[in-house]
């Protein structure tokens, strides 16, 4: 259940709680994708996926820290840091970018395994959530639709945070399913990688919450 009072929101969000959210946002998918390897029976690929896409060092306000080190290419781009001193506007692109990447290969790999009893994962934990559409340093794009676009031109803060709340939406919505799907073993997805790890409330424009 969302807080009253929101961490982030329309009006405002100072940097570590953005940095924290991005650390809890990373180390969610990072943790889904483990967990998904040692439950699903017939895929273990869950975290080759998302490392092949993340490229950074994400920091937390306590010090704690999510390393993926990916490979840069034409469409992998420069190892980049996010830390509680700073987070520049082109490496929280980026992160953005990659981080939607990483649910589209989670959601995919899941719709696609023998071992998952769901198949629309896709539909609900990604196309019906993330709906803005990102654009990397490398010109890669990502994002269900064309709400909106952040590119190195056009980042706005407020935009910022709608999409924070849907990657939030998203973590809770995946975690959900993954709970109710029969064939998976474990049902505490949610317990472990949505309410104990999201630890920050998001609100949009709309004034609807997410998070813990």
């Amino acid at each position: 259940m969302a807080a009253i009072i929101a961490d982030i929101k329309p009006t405002g969000m100072n940097q570590r709680d953005l940095v924290d959210l991005v650390y809890q946002l990373t180390s969610s998918l990072v943790g889904l994708a483990a967990k998904l390897d040692a439950d699903d029976a017939a895929v273990t690929t869950y975290t080759t996926g998302i490392d092949a896409i993340f490229n950074c060092q994400v920091e937390d306000g306590k010090g704690n820290v999510t390393r993926l080190a990916g490979t840069e290419s034409s469409t992998v781009a420069p190892f980049y840091l996010i830390t509680p001193n700073g987070i520049t506007n082109e490496a929280l692109l980026e992160w953005m970018y990659q981080w939607t990447a990483a649910l589209y290969s989670l959601c995919y790999t899941l719709d696609n395994s023998a071992g998952v009893g769901t198949t629309t994962y896709i539909a609900n934990a990604y196309t019906a959530i993330m709906t803005d559409r990102i654009v990397n340093r490398r010109g890669q794009t990502t994002g269900a639709s064309y709400t909106f676009t952040f590119n190195a031109v056009d980042h706005r803060g407020g935009r910022i945070v709608e999409w924070l709340y849907d990657a939030v939406n998203a973590v809770e919505t995946l975690t959900e399913l993954l709970d109710l799907d029969a064939t998976l073993t474990d049902t505490n997805y949610e317990a472990l990688w949505f309410t104990n790890n999201i630890t920050l409330t998001v609100e949009n424009n709309a004034g609807n919450r997410v998070g813990n």
